[in-house]
C-alpha cells in the first residue's frame, strides 16, 4: 500500500472520530483525558532539562499536549503542530502543519498515539510508514524525540491496530547514529514510550 493511501485511510478515520466526539480524547481515539496525559507525562520525559526548549508534534490532533505543557507552565519557547486532518487543524487555537511527518527543525520532537491505528493497512507496510515518520523526527530534533506504541503483551487484540515490541523498535533505532535510548513501559496502560537522546 502507497504512502498517499495510507495516510487517505487514517484522515477519514479521524475525520469520522472528531465529527463524533469534537475536541476530547475520545475525538482523537483515545479512551479517556486521563489515559491521554498519561501519555503525555512519558513522552515529555524526553525533556530532562529546564531550559527553554522547541519542540515538534507529530500527530497534534485538536492541541490538547500543546495545552498540557502549558498548564505544566513548561518553558517551551515555540511549538510546531502535524496533522492529516485539516479539521483539526482548523479546531486548534495555534498554528497546524497539515501533514504526516515532521518538517522544521525542533530540540525536540514527539508523538503520542500515531502509530496505533494501521486500520487495513498490511504490517509491512505499516512499519515503513512508522519508519518514515521516525527518521522525519531523527532528522529535524537537535536534542532527542519520543514515541509510543501499543504494547503486543496483551491477550486482546483488535484487527485494526498495531501491536509490537518496544524492543523490536528499539533495536532497529540503533542503526541510527548518536543516540541514547530508553523504554518505558509498567505505567499502567497497555503501551510502551521510547525516548532518544541524541550524544
Amino acid at each position: 500500500m502507497k504512502q498517499n493511501e495510507i495516510t487517505t485511510n487514517l484522515l477519514n478515520y479521524y475525520n469520522d472520530k472528531f465529527a463524533q466526539f469534537g475536541q476530547t480524547p475520545q475525538g482523537v481515539d483515545w479512551n479517556s483525558k486521563l489515559a491521554q496525559e498519561k501519555r503525555f507525562e512519558m513522552l515529555l520525559e524526553i525533556i530532562r532539562d529546564k531550559e527553554p526548549f522547541s519542540l515538534n508534534d507529530l500527530g497534534c490532533g485538536y492541541g490538547a499536549l500543546y495545552h498540557y505543557i502549558k498548564r505544566r507552565l513548561m518553558p517551551m519557547t515555540s511549538y510546531y503542530g502535524y496533522d492529516v486532518s485539516t479539521k483539526m487543524a482548523v479546531a486548534a487555537d495555534m498554528p497546524v502543519i497539515v501533514a504526516d511527518h515532521v518538517a522544521l527543525d525542533a530540540d525536540y520532537s514527539v508523538c503520542s498515539g500515531i502509530f496505533h491505528v494501521k486500520l487495513d493497512t498490511p504490517k509491512r507496510d505499516w512499519e515503513a510508514y512508522i519508519t518514515k515518520a521516525i527518521l522525519s523526527m531523527y532528522q529535524n530534533s537537535h536534542k532527542g524525540f519520543a514515541f509510543n506504541g501499543l504494547t503486543d503483551k496483551v491477550d486482546f487484540k483488535k484487527d485494526h491496530l498495531y501491536y509490537s515490541s518496544p524492543w523490536l523498535w528499539a533495536s532497529r533505532l540503533t542503526t541510527l547514529s548518536n543516540l541514547e535510548i530508553k523504554v518505558l513501559e509498567d505505567y499502567g496502560l497497555h503501551d510502551w514510550t521510547i525516548l532518544c537522546w541524541k550524544i
